[in-house]
């Protein structure tokens, strides 16, 4: 055997690892300053997920606004944009994961697989949910749409089931 070969294959190991620690403690150093900021020091929690929960509502109420307009643009409007906010920080993505009207609204669309819907229902704690039914035919759809989001008529049949068994 090339020992050559396999001591560097062990120190490319050796290295691979010390990157990874590095980057997990950057990673905690970043969590660590996104604690810092003045909005995670002055709102607490409850402040906070009222805050995302009139967001969610506000954003609701646009896309239901925008219903009148032509299928079209229905067919590429995004769903659940006020998501973002739990991507902003660790703190953020607790709160909202820990707000379950926060996860009462639901769109059921051919974009949405079951297992998306199924997860709303279970975070929204067993709250009222608000439900808007978006369908689209699939000609309005393009097909970087189609491929992005793997819409299939199957997500829209099977939101319509799971609303079903939620109703009876």
């Amino acid at each position: 055997a090339d020992t050559h070969t396999d001591t560097y294959s062990e120190e490319e190991h050796q290295l691979q690892a010390q990157i990874a620690l590095h980057l997990q403690a950057a990673l905690h150093l970043k969590q660590d300053l996104n604690a810092c900021a003045p909005i995670n020091k002055l709102l607490p929690p409850d402040i906070l997920a009222l805050i995302f929960t009139h967001h969610a509502i506000a954003t609701e109420e646009d896309n239901l606004r925008n219903l009148s307009k032509l299928s079209f643009y229905l067919a590429h409007q995004p769903i659940y944009t006020w998501l973002n906010v739990a991507r902003v920080c660790r703190r953020w993505r607790e709160v909202a994961l820990g707000c379950p009207e926060l996860w009462a609204f639901v769109t059921i669309d051919q974009r949405v697989p079951l297992w998306v819907l199924e997860r709303f229902d279970v975070r929204s704690g067993g709250r009222p949910l608000q439900v808007v039914v978006h369908d689209v035919h699939f000609g309005h759809h393009c097909g970087r749409c189609m491929t992005e989001t793997q819409a299939t008529s199957r997500n829209y049949s099977d939101g319509l089931g799971m609303l079903r068994r939620i109703i009876d």
